[in-house]
């Protein structure tokens, strides 16, 4: 079973969630492993950039034999169910991101893109809503042989994956791993399950703002360096919260994350 799996097994039981954070497979800390709930205003690091994935969309769409393009049946129902759930939409930080979902934005969660935490949350309830419809259509005997069989059971699969953390100093300790040579990166890149260096030039911050990704890449980036004693010299811990300048960007598009 993938960790992603043991995650949303452990977070959520086939309950709809009844507060934002309950969406969460994971809490928003710098060691989540070990965390019972995110660190308090994670909303104001975080909440207001696309640094969030929808994960388990696979599973949904193969377990419903539906096309991404059919949820945009339900962008507008979603919208509607997520308002008359107060504890979900009074997250601090929001603006109007509660208030559309669209097209494009379901075709992030297919493609794997990162996304606003909100758009991720609608995305998860609209794939409810079209269960729902479905269990209630000629399809349900289907469905409940492959184990489905109440609406709620999207969350028993589906959850918003963070991906917010970045590492402490990372830009000085990919500048020595550069200097020792192509074979550290792939040394590195096979540590953390990457297949582009691209994933750590955006931690570094060498095109912009310094990106994010999940908890799991972040670990093992670190783990890694821990094998290439120069690039360990510099290099800080994994954390949830921005620093001054690393972990202020989006999370990378390219990261090879785990999210079925």
């Amino acid at each position: 079973m993938s960790a992603f799996k043991n995650l949303v097994s452990e977070r959520h039981v086939g309950s709809v969630p009844k507060a934002y954070a309950d969406f969460l497979v994971q809490p928003v800390a710098d060691d989540p492993t070990k965390a019972n709930a995110s660190y308090e205003n994670w909303e104001f690091d975080h909440a207001s950039h696309r640094r969030f994935f929808v994960g388990g969309m696979r599973w949904f769409l193969r377990t419903t034999d539906l096309k991404a393009v059919d949820l945009t049946r339900y962008t507008d129902a979603a919208v509607r169910a997520a308002a008359i759930r107060p504890q979900v939409v009074n997250m601090p930080n929001s603006d109007d991101k509660w208030n559309a979902l669209s097209r494009n934005q379901i075709r992030a969660a297919r493609e794997k893109e990162p996304m606003f935490f909100q758009k991720a949350v609608l995305t998860i309830i609209a794939c409810e809503l079209a269960l729902a419809d479905l269990l209630n259509s000629d399809k349900r005997s289907r469905l409940v042989a492959s184990g489905v069989s109440d609406a709620s059971d999207v969350y028993r699969h589906m959850a918003v994956v963070p991906a917010v953390w970045n590492i402490d100093n990372f830009s000085t300790a990919y500048d020595a791993i550069k200097r020792s040579g192509p074979d550290a990166i792939g040394q590195l890149l096979a540590a953390a399950g990457q297949r582009s260096p691209e994933v750590f030039e955006g931690l570094a911050g060498i095109s912009g703002k310094g990106a994010t990704v999940t908890y799991e890449t972040a670990r093992r980036i670190r783990d890694g360096i821990s094998a290439l004693p120069l690039a360990n010299t510099f290099v800080g811990k994994v954390r949830a919260s921005p620093g001054n300048f690393l972990g202020r960007g989006n999370a990378m598009a390219e990261e090879e994350a785990e999210l079925d």
